[in-house]
């Protein structure tokens, strides 16, 4: 179990839940990475079958918390595909042992990689839009802050890439008369909207990317 007690408004209840857990028998706790906040919303269940095990993942976008499932809304992905639970296994023991630049191929983990990912895919869909091809961003978030990669959508906007923007939060990202491939979305529900979904076009296969860190420099 991996309990973050750095998590804003949680911290001391967190604390309480360290005492309480670590006197049950069958309960590992790690308690946070120094000078790391962990900000993931992930699970890992392993299934025995005799000699055989089965590994099945768990990906959201919000905490595993009662009260807020009753008001927010979320996504999680719930999944055995080997290329993920691998991956998030690697996760949970770097979490263990310290962190380390460990290069993921199916996640995209913070610190280390996920501006460089996003970038790059990015400006893949900037070159399908100056060859004349369909090329389509849309972002779900609840904040979109960060100064370098809103740079990097205005030059995708200026290449032709289409660019939708559904920002539950705050939005640094002016949309102006002149942009004319960008347009902002506002989604009113019943529930508080709290999913981050990154959807890029992919050449028409499309790429989706869920999890817990908006677009702020921070995460």
């Amino acid at each position: 179990l991996y309990l973050e007690l750095q998590a804003r408004f949680d911290e001391e209840i967190n604390m309480q839940w360290t005492e309480t857990l670590t006197r049950e028998r069958h309960i590992t706790l790690i308690s946070g990475v120094e000078g790391m906040k962990v900000h993931s919303k992930l699970g890992l269940i392993t299934r025995y079958n005799g000699k055989k095990q089965k590994k099945i993942a768990i990906i959201g976008t919000g905490n595993f918390n009662e009260v807020t499932a009753s008001q927010y809304s979320d996504h999680i992905l719930l999944t055995s595909n080997p290329n993920l639970t691998q991956e998030i296994d690697l996760l949970f023991a770097l979490l263990d042992r310290g962190f380390a630049d460990i290069k993921f191929k199916h996640l995209i983990v913070s610190p280390f990689h996920t501006r460089k990912r996003f970038i790059s895919l990015i400006k893949k869909e900037m070159e399908e839009a100056k060859e004349g091809r369909p090329a389509e961003i849309t972002l779900k978030l609840n904040n979109l802050v960060d100064e370098g990669m809103i740079k990097h959508l205005i030059k995708a906007e200026r290449s032709g890439v289409s660019i939708t923007l559904m920002i539950r939060g705050i939005c640094s990202m002016a949309l102006l008369p002149e942009q004319t491939n960008v347009r902002g979305k506002a989604l009113i529900d019943r529930y508080l909207e709290h999913t981050r979904v990154v959807k890029f076009h992919n050449k028409g296969e499309p790429l989706y990317f869920i999890g817990s860190a908006d677009w702020m420099e921070r995460n």
